[in-house]
């Protein structure tokens, strides 16, 4: 099959990104592929307690095992925006660096879309993800709530709302039916 796949791992503190290739989605290929991103965020500094995936099958088995083995919980979420944003983002970047030629091939764009991502700021601690595994979870959140602080002074005050009165005008939020169901999307590379 010419399917081929890229298994990315988000940590939700520090929104420090891991990504490996896979050809297929089998829990025997995936599982070695999140191992070895487990371990490059061991060597970081980075401990996974929880792991939180869709309900493909590529988490189950050998994967699911793999987690059990290294004390790490497993969770099924439907919908998990950090994750879905930072594979756009990082498919975009990896895009772009196989389109411009610069001689770094498959792997090699990869990585550097990796990198890329794992050093640009990000807006909520005020670091990039590379900088906050340096300094730690702690510094993290100090960082974290030091700008919510900020962001807040800027934000209107909570004023009392008068009551709608009939006539008044007023805007209705109207959510496609199609959209209310949201999960996870697949993408190939």
């Amino acid at each position: 099959s010419a399917d081929r796949y890229f298994l990315t791992v988000t940590e939700t503190m520090t929104a420090y990104f891991g990504v490996e290739f896979v050809k297929n989605k089998f829990p025997s290929v995936v599982a070695p592929a999140m191992a070895t991103i487990l371990d490059r965020f061991k060597g970081k500094g980075i401990q996974v307690h929880t792991a939180r995936s869709d309900a493909g099958g590529e988490f189950k088995a050998e994967t699911k095992t793999m987690l059990e083995s290294r004390d790490i919980k497993q969770r099924v979420t439907t919908l998990a925006a950090l994750v879905e944003n930072r594979n756009r983002v990082f498919q975009r970047y990896f895009y772009t660096l196989v389109r411009s030629k610069r001689g770094l091939g498959f792997m090699g764009s990869m990585r550097k879309a990796e990198e890329i991502l794992n050093n640009l700021q990000n807006r909520t601690t005020g670091l990039s993800p590379t900088e906050a595994v340096a300094e730690g979870q702690k510094a993290v959140r100090t960082h974290r709530d030091a700008i919510r602080k900020g962001r807040a002074a800027y934000t209107r005050s909570k004023q009392p709302r008068k009551p709608l009165e009939v006539g008044a005008i007023v805007r209705k939020l109207a959510i496609r039916r199609k959209d209310r169901a949201v999960g996870y999307k697949s993408y190939r590379a």
